[in-house]
């Protein structure tokens, strides 16, 4: 048994220089941000909850913008194959469906048990730390968990259900979408490196946390997610791990 030969990413339908590729990006993340602002100004007329109204417009009116209209452009009619919308490939020959969940979803425990295990130990290693650097650390944490803590005061079913809805299955998708679908085939064409590609887009998605104490947890699930993608052709595993901790990190607000 040994992995499958990974899918062909869809090869754009215009040609483009790295470079061009790159401001074409670029470009659309500074159109993102505006369109981020708009949403999110309006939706604050609509929804009294900020950070639930951040979220909505984060996810739909940034990520998913990006996502799609970069796609859109770049392969025309074959935007779903090229995001990964497709039904996931086996990952494995010889193909055994039985082994394959064994080893998606042992995998998948791992990585959370090893994110949880390092974010623990950080955690642990910053407290130590005294000083101005002791003190930018220890506000690093308290960011960390500002979400959760800003979660506790909703404790009715209702909430918590829009909360999983909007922060573990809305923000997982689109995540996803941009990160996954989108962002890593560009990074790989342009290294043409599958491992770079992958790398470099667990770093970027990490470092959009704005967390030190949870960058290198983020980075492990990130890459878990970027090799699931990459064998399987697909986003949908991604999807539903990222929504899967999300939503389990939602639960530690309980």
């Amino acid at each position: 048994m040994h992995l499958s030969q990974p899918p062909h990413y869809p090869t754009p339908q215009r040609d483009l220089s790295p470079v061009l590729e790159i401001l074409y990006f670029s470009l659309l993340i500074l159109c993102g941000f505006v369109l981020f602002g708009i949403s999110y100004r309006l939706l604050s007329l609509l929804i009294t909850d900020q950070l639930l109204c951040r979220a909505i417009a984060q996810n739909i009116f940034f990520f998913g913008s990006i996502a799609l209209i970069y796609t859109l452009f770049r392969f025309g009619k074959r935007y779903r194959q090229a995001l990964g919308l497709t039904r996931p490939q086996s990952i494995i020959t010889p193909k055994n469906r039985v082994i394959e969940i064994c080893i998606i979803l042992g995998g998948t425990l791992f990585v959370f048990i090893l994110s949880l295990l390092v974010q623990s130990l950080l955690q642990s290693l910053f407290s130590t730390i005294h000083g101005k650097l002791g003190d930018w650390l220890a506000q690093d944490i308290q960011r960390s968990h500002e979400v959760l803590h800003y979660l506790q005061k909703y404790q009715a079913v209702s909430s918590r259900i829009i909360q999983i809805l909007i922060f573990g299955v809305l923000t997982g998708f689109c995540e996803e979408l941009v990160m996954r679908g989108s962002l890593q085939p560009l990074l790989i064409r342009i290294t043409k490196n599958t491992h770079w590609g992958i790398i470099l887009t667990s770093i970027l998605f990490s470092l959009l946390h704005l967390s030190l104490l949870n960058f290198i947890p983020i980075l492990i699930l990130s890459l878990w997610l970027g090799y699931l993608r990459h064998y399987s052709g697909s986003v949908i595993l991604g999807v539903l791990i990222h929504i899967l901790n999300n939503s389990l990190a939602l639960f530690q607000s309980l």
